[in-house]
């Protein structure tokens, strides 16, 4: 019996054990100062995905103070661990001039890699990068290329590109219905986490 007790105890003495599914969760709840400390936790032991979550809270300014510096620091550990949507977010951070020179050609690198790995945003970014002409040289057929491959990905967020220049007929032959039918297929439920 005491020793059951004295177990029961050291149970209850033990804090609980988190991970970065619960920080995610408590980060679409809007709990960002209870998700801090277990991502702060989890990217200290090496975790890319902690990492980029913390580089989000840096950049968006939940529950921390918004600090571009330290986004990208988390950014880049993560990104240094093969983690697609960090280098999504770095090549977004050299497009946009967040915290550093703005550098197409520095974001055209980060959305490279991304997007050879997979990542749907990047593809679309990649996309806006050669239909405007930024750190590329401009090319609609190019553009059009990388907004097809993100579309296939199946990731709804991404077609607005492709949408957009199959209605100003950019790159691609006048189709109107083909800009209709991927506008209204367009996920509007928003992100999430």
């Amino acid at each position: 019996m005491l020793l059951a007790t004295f177990i029961h105890m050291s149970a209850l003495a033990e804090p609980s054990v988190h991970s970065v599914e619960d920080a995610k969760a408590l980060l679409n709840a809007g709990h960002y100062s209870e998700a801090l400390p277990i991502l702060q936790k989890s990217a200290v032991s090496g975790s890319p995905e902690a990492e980029l979550y913390l580089g989000l809270m840096y950049q968006s300014g939940w529950g921390v103070a918004q600090d571009y510096t330290q986004a990208l620091q988390w950014y880049e550990k993560s990104a240094a661990a093969k983690n697609s949507e960090a280098a999504n977010e770095l090549g977004s951070f050299y497009q946009n001039g967040w915290g550093v020179v703005r550098d197409y050609a520095q974001a055209c690198q980060w959305y490279r890699k991304s997007a050879a790995a997979g990542n749907a945003k990047s593809m679309n970014n990649l996309g806006v990068l050669y239909e405007n002409g930024w750190g590329v040289t401009q090319d609609y057929q190019q553009a059009r290329v990388w907004f097809e491959k993100a579309v296939r990905t199946g990731d709804a967020a991404v077609n607005k590109g492709r949408v957009l220049l199959s209605l100003n007929g950019f790159g691609v032959s006048w189709s109107h219905r083909w800009g209709e039918k991927w506008a209204l297929r367009r996920n509007s439920t928003g992100p999430s986490f």
